[in-house]
């Protein structure tokens, strides 16, 4: 049995100028098939576009998911959800991850402004110690992908050991600077520029 996708009424309008142009049964039903594989063709291509419409949404979900995820993991993150149900529209629950995206970003924005601080306050104590790039490990940069607190303790202990080492080395240079002056004292010489500095 051969079913038709779409259905379809000549209009009387339709009959009445093939009447009036001598339009014989025949041809009339071949006209009819014109048309009718016109419309098909035209609704297969209406169909693919659909389609595609909804395999873009269902790409951009997976994307979104997946940033979700990414994002929940690299904040090390178990309070936040995702609150999806599989019969939602695709539309939908893109929105509601991205939401629930942004509700991460959101509840670990204080983490954020914090490994700011202490990213700027190892990169000044590096500089101050004068240690390269390419010793510096992990803390070169914050990065995105391990934003936990784990690797903010981390930090933490990082600039207190620099700033203990700094404190260190400030008091060596400070007992040298002493013992200079001593010395331009015991001799009677004045101290050039570039020890004075």
């Amino acid at each position: 049995m051969n079913k038709q996708l779409i259905t379809f009424n000549i209009e009387p309008n339709l009959e009445r100028m093939w009447r009036l142009i001598g339009v014989e049964n025949e041809e009339r039903e071949n006209q009819i098939q014109n048309l009718y594989e016109t419309l098909m063709r035209a609704y297969h291509g209406f169909v693919e576009q659909v389609s595609h419409s909804c395999e873009e949404l269902r790409s951009e979900l997976f994307e979104a998911q997946e940033e979700f995820k990414r994002v929940q993991k690299a904040y090390d993150d178990d309070q936040v959800n995702l609150p999806i149900k599989p019969n939602l529209p695709y539309k939908d629950q893109i929105n509601i991850t991205q939401r629930a995206t942004e509700q991460i970003q959101d509840l670990y924005k204080p983490r954020i402004q914090e490994f700011n601080y202490l990213h700027k306050e190892l990169m000044d104590l590096f500089e101050n110690l004068g240690v390269p790039n390419d010793e510096r490990g992990d803390f070169v940069e914050i990065g995105d992908t391990d934003l936990s607190e784990s690797r903010l303790e981390s930090f933490k202990r990082r600039l207190d050991e620099l700033m203990i080492e700094f404190q260190q080395r400030s008091s060596i240079v400070k007992s040298y600077y002493d013992n200079i002056l001593d010395i331009k004292e015991q001799l009677e010489e004045p101290l050039p520029d570039t020890v004075i500095q």
